[in-house]
């Protein structure tokens, strides 16, 4: 009988737990208090971010799914990396704030942490805002924030010391990612590897293509004909678009010394996926 009671203590415990949770507040007035001060708390959190904590396990763990056919969209698979990696960094450090908020037309997406992501910046006259029930107050926090996350990335990815330091402590985090995949994404995931590292040594390699990247920055911010005409001629050249700018943008934040690490990093991720025992094997 007191085992009974005991669980059923647990279970009443636990429902009264998610009814508090979810009447996080009742007017819109006590919402907006609410998420302002969680707003104000994460930033504090925020401010307080090393790489180790933004280059986090499940951030590593998300870019390699979002690298695999399985899990891609029809973009290429740096980029889609690059996007997952990105919203899992967001999902660990900002999306809390908008917990409680329900799935709705008015929010991007359906989800209020991207509605605030993705409109950040506006205050006077952010719809989007208005229409997911966000106050638009914490629009400032929301974009300081992202300035704070984005900067630490640039800061320690852009240099090549400090990304290998990042690489060396998050690698095993992506092998044994890897290894829990079957075989069709392991094939898929080595192929995205050696095709990134094509890619980063065409850069380094072939001074035509470069002059091609070059000009395509210099009508990046011209008009969109002219945007979409140098596009288009850099893609002829290129396999991959996407993956050509990413490594482009390496080389603008940290020179050829970085696109070199890169084209270093990836030769060994390349080696150890390799030796990677076959599927069936305790991964523990």
């Amino acid at each position: 009988m007191k085992i009974v009671t005991i669980i059923l203590f647990v279970l009443l415990a636990a429902c009264n737990n998610q009814a508090t949770d979810a009447l996080a507040w009742t007017t819109d007035a006590e919402r907006d208090t609410v998420v302002e001060t969680r707003a104000k708390q994460a930033l504090d959190r925020v401010r307080e971010l090393t790489v180790d904590d933004l280059v986090s396990e499940g951030v590593v763990r998300a870019a390699v799914r979002g690298a695999v056919k399985e899990h891609r969209s029809d973009y290429s698979p740096i980029r889609d990396a690059s996007y997952d990696a990105r919203r899992q960094v967001f999902e660990e450090w900002q999306c809390q704030i908008f917990d409680g908020y329900p799935a709705s037309d008015g929010l991007f997406y359906g989800d209020a942490c991207d509605t605030a992501r993705y409109s950040e910046g506006l205050v006077e006259g952010n719809v989007w805002y208005e229409n997911a029930g966000i106050p638009v107050v914490i629009a400032p926090i929301i974009a300081e924030m992202r300035t704070i996350i984005f900067d630490i990335g640039r800061t320690y990815l852009s240099n090549p010391n400090f990304l290998w330091d990042v690489y060396g402590k998050r690698k095993w985090v992506l092998v044994r990612e890897y290894r829990s995949f079957g075989a069709e994404d392991r094939d898929e995931f080595r192929t995205v590897v050696a095709e990134a590292l094509k890619g980063f040594k065409m850069f380094r390699d072939d001074r035509e293509a470069r002059d091609l990247f070059e000009q395509y920055l210099i009508c990046e911010n011209q008009d969109y004909s002219s945007r979409m005409e140098a596009q288009l001629v850099l893609r002829e050249r290129v396999k991959d678009l996407d993956l050509y700018l990413f490594a482009g943008r390496r080389y603008a934040e940290g020179g050829a010394e970085l696109v070199e690490v890169y084209i270093e990093i990836l030769t060994d991720l390349q080696t150890s996926l390799e030796t990677v025992p076959p599927i069936g094997t305790d991964i523990n």
